[in-house]
């Protein structure tokens, strides 16, 4: 059976009878978050605050892979920079909780005095942002083997997900828009930019998934591990740049500049300028497909309030995807003109003393 948020979180942490108050918490389309406070043990009466967390089974056939994966990324992470989020162990000391449905949950430390960052953003702030996705990907580099086990087949490569859309164009009876077919069908050739190989991403650079200090324009700490996984570096880079670098649709050059500066001097790599420009339409394109895919599947995958809310997410990023496109020529002129990039290079690994 299926738990219930409360009888997951009395059966897993804490038996005991004090009032819990849950709530919702973010806007994710994936995982269901619940905001945990419980009554004050300190001297300050300060609250208890956890964040409680049910991993998704549309998303994750393997919930105890991710978890597995989730606290080795944590073991390396320990002393290191960028900060990650702090587990909490269950009752019987393991990382997650199981119902009788098998479905696991788990259970964070809130981290106090931090902040999520809502667009649109500064520039300290976006370089900041880029800096720590970026450190995180240069940590990861020393990934202890055996490598991390995929928790999402293909996921973020764009030619997989035309496969997954080819099959379900192939479903008889299927009305398919033709306005967003035929701008993914214009865009098939991007799919052989940025093939998968055997860098570890975080998989998830969205802007929420980043806590900032409190008084600052400083990145706290890294949240959202669960599709930490080998693939392709400017992935991370693009989902970023998609996450943050537009304002009421409109493209920012100034903050695509800053989360590249911030990216290539966390992470240590030559900024190639072709692949940093062309990663934000590489993602945008990607999440188009998967959205449209899954508006064609009836919504099986990402979680919808209404029938059309995928298409017109998938609308959403194709409106991105066009942007980014017709700023190509100007973006690669500006980061082009900053000596921290360079046209002529591809990007590989530079070493710490540069």
């Amino acid at each position: 059976m299926i738990a219930t948020p409360l009888a997951a979180l009395r059966d897993g942490w804490f038996a005991d009878a004090q009032p819990v108050e849950l709530r919702p918490l973010g806007e994710g389309h994936i995982n269901d978050t619940f905001l945990v406070t419980r009554p004050p043990t300190d001297p300050a009466g300060n609250p208890q605050r956890f964040v409680l967390q049910a991993l998704s089974r549309r998303v994750f056939a393997d919930p105890h892979r991710v978890m597995d994966n989730v606290c080795r990324v944590l073991e390396h992470f320990v002393d290191a920079v960028p900060r990650l989020p702090a587990l909490v162990k269950t009752v019987q000391d393991r990382s997650a909780w199981v119902d009788g449905a098998d479905d696991c949950w788990r259970l964070w430390r809130f981290r106090e005095h931090s902040r999520v960052l809502r667009r649109p953003v500064g520039i300290d702030e976006a370089r900041s942002a880029g800096y720590a996705f970026g450190a995180f990907q240069r940590q990861m580099q020393s990934f202890p083997e055996p490598k991390l086990a995929p928790t999402i087949v293909g996921f973020l490569d764009l030619g997989h997900y035309l496969r997954e859309y080819d099959r379900i164009l192939t479903r008889t009876g299927l009305e398919v828009p033709k306005a967003e077919h035929r701008f993914i069908e214009l865009r098939r050739p991007l799919a052989g930019r940025f093939p998968p190989r055997g860098d570890y991403i975080h998989g998830d650079c969205k802007l929420d998934n980043l806590l900032f200090a409190e008084q600052s324009d400083q990145v706290d700490c890294v949240l959202d591990l669960d599709t930490v996984m080998p693939g392709h570096w400017a992935w991370d880079f693009g989902d970023l740049v998609r996450s943050l670098a537009t304002t009421e649709g409109e493209l920012r050059s100034d903050l695509v500049l800053a989360a590249a500066r911030g990216f290539v001097s966390g992470s240590g790599r030559v900024g190639e300028v072709a692949a940093l420009v062309d990663a934000p339409g590489y993602i945008g394109l990607m999440l188009a497909v998967r959205f449209f895919s899954d508006h064609l599947a009836g919504n099986q995958y990402f979680k919808v309030d209404a029938p059309g809310d995928n298409l017109q997410r998938a609308r959403e990023q194709i409106a991105l995807v066009e942007s980014f496109e017709q700023h190509r020529h100007s973006l690669f002129e500006m980061l082009s003109a900053d000596p921290l990039f360079d046209p002529g290079l591809s990007s590989e690994l530079i070493s710490d003393n540069h």
